[in-house]
């Protein structure tokens, strides 16, 4: 239900999950039953998950990431 585009495209790009829309619980209702039927694929949006958090929210990468981008830029 989260309204941030930049989360949300990462549920999609990781298909960590589901996009339910903001304020609707009968969409969260259907997700969450479809999670509740299926192990494989919480299960598997678990893994997804754990693989978006490790590479996109792990600081001891991003902030590497982040000073390289500061250096390059004040390079040119």
């Amino acid at each position: 239900t989260q309204e941030s585009s930049e989360y949300r495209a990462l549920v999609e790009q990781y298909q960590m999950g589901f996009n339910c829309r903001c304020e609707d619980p009968k969409d969260l209702s259907k997700r969450l039953m479809e999670l509740l039927a299926d192990i494989e694929l919480r299960e598997r949006m678990g893994r997804n998950a754990r693989d978006c958090a490790e590479k996109c929210f792990d600081r001891k990468k991003t902030y590497l990431q982040i000073q390289n981008l500061i250096e390059n830029i004040s390079e040119s």
